[in-house]
């Protein structure tokens, strides 16, 4: 009836209100006769609704309300003053969640990008919520919320100026200077970020913002391309950025480049890059605003800087390279040697008025020095030649001094090459103390595992042994060095027994024979025992087993125990004992005997075994026989020191390698000893037979595995499918290597070795 009559209106709302507040029940009808008067055609009574609306919440009278809905009608009112009054009550902490209270906020700022005064209230009410925020995770997202909406610089600064928690205002600041484009900005305060509040640098950042704001700051501080490629910068960076934009093929481009050697091809894979990323720009739109800031800066700015800055250099720079043609030097009878060498041009650019000069050493005159060697263009190579008279012999190293017109600073390179003596004289052969496949008897060439050889005797002085590791890893050359080296006559009698050459018949007495003997010849020839007590012992087992073989066992142990020695037997490739127990073709119960006998005997009966890393099965699975007893000494690859030691001790320093080769070594081998010792013999027949200098370099040792994945067939025992399916042979001239993919074949030539060699855990 009073439609018309603003003041009536606005008091019946009232009246509505208190009746509420004051029956203290929720009226369902009452409740949706206010909320209908949030639609009301006059702002005034708009703004007296919201009122009583607002005090209904504070009161807690609002539960059946749809309160999201509700404030989103008031956030989108046509009337400013509407707006006005709500983005008041959000800051004077109107009574409701933080979450509903940051959407309304998040809403205004966007509907009143242009009116001051509701961004005033709105900025001082965003200030106030984010100041109390103590979640970090949770504050990020807000901020990611709100700069998603684009924000204008004074709106930035009127909301700037409410924030007044130390952390916020720093991650606040970090999102602006993103935003801004402000990279040294943003690098100064991550840095201050990450003192003051102990933020990781090893990328375990608290969320995902700030890793990705890590890596733009890192790759800030990297001075050219190569280091953002070497710390895959890119690669983490598209990790933690959403799947549709796909950096996939800018990483290969730049990988690829990378790898390259040529300057020219160098720079064509960094054309292809900027391609790469130009086609990106088709993706931006499927990011939020913040990583599309962060995109910009980590890639459109930085990265497109870096790569274009590298690409002119490559241009402009100079890559003069020396390549000595013949290394091995022979010198006359007056001590002088002729060095071919060429000068190449790797460089982009033609190259005048170049010189060069070998640098003078103690060790050698030059008699005759390179010279001018007038221009190079690109790719272009041109042979030169000196002379010098060596004062010594073996390995020298020579230093070349480039210059070339409107140079500045001369290059300087390092080489080296191998004077011999007069051609005429006679070869003397290197003796080649290296053994394949066998095991080491030659004490100069067994290196290192000096902590494994005392875990090994600390471990008998208490039980027994278990040296175990992969194949072909020198398990057995180890206890054979122990034996020799470490087990006296005067305390000890060792016997080595190799279970591969056991008798596994179906008699378990020939198989106990063939145990027992080599401990009784070994007793025979130091005459521990007569001839007639080994042969009544050998017989006696023979005829009547198990029950001699402890009569046999009890009685040398008793007179042991007496001369105050130990009995230590070594059982090379002890799991095939077990194998055959789990056959059934040897009794169990002898695996029993041994356990007792070390038990009761525990002063003069002590037990080493070998076996593959299979081993630690045979020990879990036999814990209640013989494989219970004993500690574990694991035989694994050698160090760089242990190879280095076993290259030089032997051969008495006849055998060097330069360090490019002895680098390719390791990185192809791992240190394996089979594989090592395979190589090193090989490398001294090839000396002896070629007449070759005993220094080495990278492309011998290449050659050298390539000849052995070759002949891998050779090998055939170490896989056991080659009997089954000789067809199945997996050799590398099979492989069709692609001279672009060297780090891929690389890659395959050392599975196919480390499978050879049965490093399973390695490869």
């Amino acid at each position: 009836e009073y439609e018309s009559e603003l003041i009536i209106r606005c008091e019946t709302i009232n009246l509505l209100t208190e009746f509420v507040i004051k029956t203290e029940n929720e009226n369902k009808q009452v409740l949706d006769t206010l909320i209908g008067t949030l639609k009301d055609y006059s702002p005034e009574v708009r703004i007296e609704s919201i009122k009583s609306f607002f005090m209904l919440i504070d009161m807690h009278k609002s539960n059946n309300m749809n309160l999201d809905s509700l404030l989103l009608d008031i956030v989108n009112d046509e009337d400013i003053w509407v707006k006005e009054y709500l983005a008041g009550a959000l800051l004077n902490n109107l009574n409701i969640s933080d979450e509903i209270k940051w959407k309304l906020l998040i809403n205004l700022i966007i509907v009143n990008k242009d009116d001051e005064w509701i961004l005033n209230e709105t900025a001082m009410a965003v200030g106030n919520l984010v100041n109390k925020v103590t979640n970090e995770d949770i504050l990020i997202d807000y901020l990611y919320q709100l700069f998603e909406i684009g924000l204008e610089s004074d709106t930035i600064e009127k909301i700037r100026i409410n924030i007044s928690d130390n952390k916020t205002a720093k991650f606040f600041e970090l999102f602006v200077n993103i935003k801004e484009q402000n990279l040294k900005k943003l690098v100064e305060l991550f840095s201050v970020y990450q003192k003051e509040f102990g933020l990781q640098t090893d990328g375990q950042s608290i969320s995902s913002f700030l890793s990705k704001v890590q890596i733009c700051v890192e790759m800030t501080r990297q001075s050219n391309i190569d280091d953002i490629i070497e710390n895959k910068y890119l690669s983490n960076l598209s990790n933690l950025i959403s799947k549709d934009f796909n950096i996939s093929r800018l990483i290969k481009n730049l990988n690829e480049y990378s790898n390259e050697n040529y300057i020219s091809d160098k720079i064509v894979f960094l054309n292809y890059a900027l391609d790469s990323i130009e086609e990106l720009k088709q993706y931006k739109s499927k990011l939020n605003n913040v990583d599309c800031y962060i995109v910009n800066l980590s890639i459109y700015k930085l990265l497109i800087d870096l790569i274009n800055k590298t690409s002119r250099l490559l241009r402009e720079n100079i890559y003069l390279d020396i390549e000595i043609e013949n290394r091995d030097i022979s010198i006359n009878e007056n001590g002088i040697g002729d060095i071919n060498f060429d000068i190449i041009n790797n460089g982009y650019n033609k190259i005048e008025e170049i010189d060069i000069a070998i640098k003078p050493n103690p060790q050698y005159d030059i008699i005759e020095n390179a010279g001018a060697a007038g221009e190079l263009v690109k790719d272009q190579r041109k042979k030169i030649y000196c002379k010098i008279k060596s004062k010594v012999l073996g390995v020298l190293e020579l230093v070349f001094e480039i210059s070339y017109k409107k140079c500045e600073i001369p290059i300087i390179l390092n080489d080296k090459i191998f004077i011999k003596d007069n051609i005429n004289r006679e070869w003397i052969p290197i003796p080649n103390p290296y053994t394949v496949g066998i095991p080491i008897d030659n004490d100069e060439i067994f290196v290192g595992r000096k902590s494994l050889i005392e875990e090994t005797l600390i471990a008998i002085r208490n039980d027994a042994a278990f040296v175990n590791g992969h194949r072909r890893m020198g398990k057995t050359s180890f206890v054979k060095f122990i034996i020799r080296n470490y087990l006296n006559k005067e305390s000890y009698i060792p016997v080595y027994l190799s279970a591969e050459i056991l008798n596994y018949g179906s008699n378990i007495k020939d198989f106990l024979f063939s145990f027992a003997d080599p401990i009784i010849t070994e007793l025979e020839d130091i005459e521990f025992l007569t001839d007639e007590k080994a042969s009544f012992y050998r017989d006696n087992i023979r005829q009547n087993g198990f029950i001699d073989f402890g009569i046999f066992f009890k009685e040398i142990l008793r007179k042991i125990k007496k001369q105050n020695k130990i009995l230590v037997v070594v059982i090379d490739e002890y799991p095939k004992i077990h194998e055959n127990v789990d056959l059934g073709i040897i009794d169990p119960q002898f695996t029993s005997y041994l356990r007792g006998y070390m038990q009761n005997n525990s002063k003069e009966f002590k037990m080493i075994y070998t076996g593959a890393s299979s081993l630690k099965y045979f020990k879990s699975q036999y814990s209640s026989n013989i494989m219970g007893v004993g500690n574990s000494v694991v035989i694994s690859f050698l160090s760089e020191d242990e190879v280095k030691e076993l290259i030089a001790k032997p051969t008495n320093n006849q055998m060097q390698f330069d360090d490019s080769a002895f680098k390719y070594l390791m990185e192809m081998t791992y240190g394996q000893p089979y594989l090592i010792q395979l190589i090193l013999y090989n490398l001294v027949n090839i000396l002896n037979k070629e007449r070759k200098s005993s220094i080495i370099f990278k492309e011998t040792i290449e050659e050298q595995i390539e000849y052995y994945l070759d002949q891998a067939t050779h090998l055939k025992t170490d896989w056991g499918s080659f009997d089954t399916d000789p067809e199945n042979r997996f050799v590398s001239s099979n492989i069709n290597w692609n001279e672009g993919e060297e780090i891929t074949a690389k890659v395959y030539k050392q599975l196919i070795i480390t499978a050879i060699t049965d490093n399973w855990t390695k490869s």
